[in-house]
């Protein structure tokens, strides 16, 4: 959760090297590129995706009045919604329960040694913060 290389790109959201990126991912925590601070749970990650189900919904208008193929489509496609929201919303309380466990509350970037070639690393110095305070 150190996230040496991810970075925050106005209008492209958080980018960097693509192992980070699915590291993040995977161990679904959340950074902050502002504060620098990586959290556990990534709840702000499943809130922007029901935020985007919720504007697709409405981008889809009122259901159509009469029972033609249209309006059997849009009830289709709401049901997908839902289903799709529902997903996300279980998603989303298990991240929370797992971020309630860790014993780690974050991981601060206190400095960033950029990748040398000559090295061949990189590397950052971090404060972590646990849950009884060390």
């Amino acid at each position: 959760a150190g996230c040496h290389s991810l970075v925050s790109v106005e209008g492209a959201g958080l980018v960097g090297d693509p192992i980070e990126l699915a590291a993040m991912k995977g161990i679904e925590w959340a950074y902050n590129p502002r504060s620098s601070i990586a959290t556990p749970g990534c709840s702000t990650v499943y809130q922007n995706r029901l935020n985007d189900i919720k504007q697709r919904k409405i981008g889809e208008g009122p259901e159509p009045k009469n029972n033609t193929a249209a309006a059997k489509a849009y009830r289709e496609k709401m049901k997908e919604y839902a289903k799709t929201e529902e997903e996300i919303k279980a998603a989303r309380a298990k991240a929370e329960e797992r971020a309630r466990r860790s014993i780690v509350r974050n991981v601060k970037i206190l400095n960033r040694f950029h990748f040398i070639s000559k090295l061949q690393r990189m590397s950052v110095i971090a404060e972590v913060q646990t849950r009884n305070g060390t």
